[in-house]
């Protein structure tokens, strides 16, 4: 469903931050605090708050933005995503 959900966000209305990274990272900033959860190599749980930037060093960029899209053109309040490599990224809305 995010993959449909993708297209009509890019193609209406949030096609404006598919260019820019610099007002996708304001969108963010703004509506959403963003969880990361995931255990290392040595078993230690990882359970932080992520930015802008530290979502893109754990993701990289393609993955993140499109990730971020998708909770832009999401109205739920809580958002959750998992990856197969055993992230949990959750996003809240302000």
């Amino acid at each position: 469903m995010c993959n449909r959900v993708l297209e009509t966000v890019l193609n209406r209305k949030y096609m404006k931050y598919s260019n820019n990274c610099q007002d996708l990272r304001k969108e963010l900033t703004k509506n959403f605090k963003v969880k990361v959860y995931s255990t290392n190599d040595k078993g230690l749980t990882i359970n932080s708050l992520r930015g802008y930037s530290g979502l893109i060093s754990l993701l990289g960029q393609n993955t993140s933005e499109k990730l971020i899209i998708c909770a832009l053109g999401s109205d739920e309040q809580i958002i959750t995503y998992k990856l197969r490599r055993g992230l949990k990224i959750t996003f809240y809305s302000i």
